[in-house]
């Protein structure tokens, strides 16, 4: 029997001579629609679509329906309905019109009713000449009936959106039975500020309930390992913190990669290569810069933007390994991923460029950093603060990976460098710095406070701290203290 078929009878959903389902009865007999008669759809809806993609078949029977159920038993294995869309107290619904066709909403939101888009289109397959035939879809009065269902779909409010201009700045108009039937509002975005501001101030995550942002995020954080570019997200308040470190960490909302960033990451792949070539005995500069300029390529610069920074990328190579001798010592490891557990069940892990075993007793970790270097981690400058405590936090988190990795724990001192490739003089290439061993217990101590807070889903609000380094170290303090 097909599964599909089963659902309907057990809904109620198709009514049979010999058997009546109580589940329709049981939920809306009597009574208004219920948030849990919804819920309930959406769970037997999620079942059904994982027992169809068990099943061999394109639709699953109802046999392979209870086997499904009964290795998941088997194996103990949980199912969860986790679209919180749907059970949401404040969900929004994303529909065609031709899916919206038979439902209702308090508000319905129609958006490109330009001309372009509901326009009749030209071309296409045409009956011959003989036959006064004309496709469905083809002409105005199709496209005003689909309107119309789109429009009837609203109980309370409706709203209609077009814009004045495309992208490229060409005049665009609404379709013309918007034009003729419906109240106008212009907004012009000039008057409201910088564009670029309003939008992002426009696409921030929304604000769930609690139970929802659980419900949603709990999958994420279940697997969860803390690197030292999440915990400097969370903790960094003037770039937003928490809400932040969710949006790119655990969301991982799209943003564009900037140039800067794909010119690093094209530096940190030439350089790796240089310490494998050097591990070889292969040492050679051509072969880098022609590493630097495969890994560039890959990142998919417009054409002028490439050519910019391949011709800075080849100069900085050149001077950081031939000009200044930057040494990579033969037998280094670069690339390491080291990982970890505090307190039994916090995970940390991490990536890093290098790791220099310079004799039994010391170890080096190095890190590689594009830009302008830092004369020291320690700063009275308001402005470069922010800057020093991030390359400060990194070392320190990478030394306390190394100390809980059995490979490097042995080691009696552990010395942190960020070799700052872009250094005009030799003098400035290397920054050292040797954690105490506070500040690796610290570290520790703030790294099992964020994951504890991830884990709880758990989102500090950060608007009553400063938004310099002031704030950050305060908010980091309150952490520790347990003071939110």
């Amino acid at each position: 029997v097909p599964l599909p078929l089963v659902i309907e009878y057990v809904l109620g959903l198709r009514p049979h001579d010999s058997f009546k389902s109580p589940f329709k009865d049981y939920f809306i007999a009597d009574r208004e629609l219920t948030k849990l008669y919804i819920e309930t759809l959406s769970a037997i809806q999620l079942l059904r679509a994982m027992a169809d993609e068990f099943s061999r078949h394109t639709t699953a029977t109802l046999a392979e329906f209870v086997r499904f159920m009964q290795v998941n038993q088997d194996n103990a294995k949980l199912i969860t309905d986790e679209t919180v869309f749907v059970s949401g107290q404040y969900s929004v619904e994303l529909l065609t019109v031709h899916k919206a066709k038979g439902l209702e909403f308090d508000t319905v939101f129609v958006i490109d009713a330009i001309e372009d888009t509901w326009k009749p289109r030209a071309g296409g397959r045409k009956p011959l000449a003989n036959l006064p035939l004309q496709a469905y879809g083809d002409n105005q009065d199709d496209y005003v009936r689909l309107f119309y269902v789109a429009a009837t779909r609203a109980k309370h409010s409706l709203y209609v959106s077009s814009y004045a201009s495309d992208y490229a700045g060409k005049e665009l108009l609404p379709a013309s039975f918007v034009r003729a039937a419906l109240p106008t509002t212009i907004v012009d975005l000039k008057d409201a500020g910088d564009i670029v501001t309003v939008l992002q101030d426009a696409s921030t995550w929304p604000q769930l309930s609690s139970s929802d942002a659980k419900l949603l995020l709990q999958p994420i954080v279940e697997n969860f390992t803390l690197s030292v570019t999440a915990l400097i997200n969370f903790l960094d308040v003037p770039s937003g913190g928490p809400q932040n470190f969710k949006e790119r960490n655990l969301l991982r909302l799209p943003e564009a990669k900037s140039i800067s960033q794909s010119y690093g990451t094209a530096i940190h792949a030439a350089l790796d290569y240089a310490q494998i070539l050097q591990n070889r005995d292969s040492y050679d500069i051509d072969l880098i810069f022609h590493k630097f300029e495969e890994s560039l390529a890959a990142e998919h610069m417009p054409v002028n933007e490439f050519e910019r920074f391949f011709a800075q990328g080849q100069s900085v190579l050149w001077t950081l390994l031939e000009t200044h001798q930057y040494q990579l010592p033969k037998g280094s490891s670069p690339e390491q991923s080291l990982s970890a557990t505090l307190q039994g069940s916090v995970q940390i892990g991490g990536k890093l460029d290098r790791i220099d075993p310079q004799d039994k007793s010391h170890l080096v970790i190095v890190d590689y950093k594009t830009g302008k270097p830092l004369a020291s981690f320690v700063t009275k400058s308001q402005q470069l603060a922010i800057k020093a405590w991030k390359h400060r936090t990194q070392l320190i988190y990478y030394a306390l990976l190394a100390a809980q990795d059995s490979r490097y724990s042995l080691y009696k001192s552990v010395e942190c460098q960020m070799v700052y490739v872009e250094a005009d003089e030799p003098k400035n290439v290397i920054r050292s710095y040797v954690p105490l061993a506070e500040e690796i217990i610290r570290m520790s101590l703030l790294a099992t406070k964020v994951w504890q807070h991830v884990q709880a889903v758990s989102f500090p609000d950060i608007s009553k701290y400063a938004e310099g380094i002031d704030g950050i170290l305060q908010f980091e303090e309150d952490l520790l203290n347990d003071a939110i």
